[in-house]
């Protein structure tokens, strides 16, 4: 008795000779082709976008290359945490010294997980709030100290200093 598939409009015969003929591989890649015969109007979310031949597939526009990265010296890093320590926001410290606040935030919490370093904030350390005026005040102080010692902070960072920072 010859092998029988079902599809969507009712059963189909599997001739024996597609498997002689192409091996198992043509005989699953037909019955595979029964299976979805009915599926054919049935939208895929990606069906259509996929490659058939991943062998000769190539992109329709080539990747952009990254952004080439500035590595991070050692006196920058503690040049982070020191500022950090002072009581500067890490968005004041990413902007002084042309960095994203996403590396500033990735040395200084190292220093949270080794201990090293307390939390800032409103949590368990402090349950009072300041008022909104007074936050913005002291923040603006405290950005406007930043920029007054910010060409002492850079000649430090390059290794023109002292070995203790500004």
């Amino acid at each position: 008795m010859e092998p029988v598939a079902y599809g969507a409009r009712g059963y189909k015969n599997v001739s024996q000779a597609v498997e002689e003929s192409t091996g198992l591989v043509g005989y699953v890649v037909a019955k595979q082709a029964l299976r979805n015969e009915g599926h054919s109007r049935r939208r895929s979310r990606r069906g259509e976008s996929r490659p058939k031949d991943y062998l000769t597939y190539e992109r329709p526009k080539p990747r952009k290359q990254p952004r080439p990265r500035r590595p991070v010296s050692q006196r920058e890093k503690r040049a982070f945490v020191k500022l950090y320590e002072f009581g500067y926001s890490i968005n004041q410290i990413a902007e002084a010294l042309g960095r994203s606040p996403s590396v500033v935030w990735r040395h200084i919490s190292k220093y949270y997980r080794w201990g090293l370093l307390r939390r800032r904030g409103y949590g368990p350390q402090d349950l009072r709030k300041l008022p909104r005026r007074l936050r913005e005040l002291s923040a603006r102080r405290r950005w406007q100290e930043l920029l007054r010692y910010l060409p002492l902070w850079l000649a430090w960072i390059e290794g023109e200093g002292d070995d203790e920072p500004p």
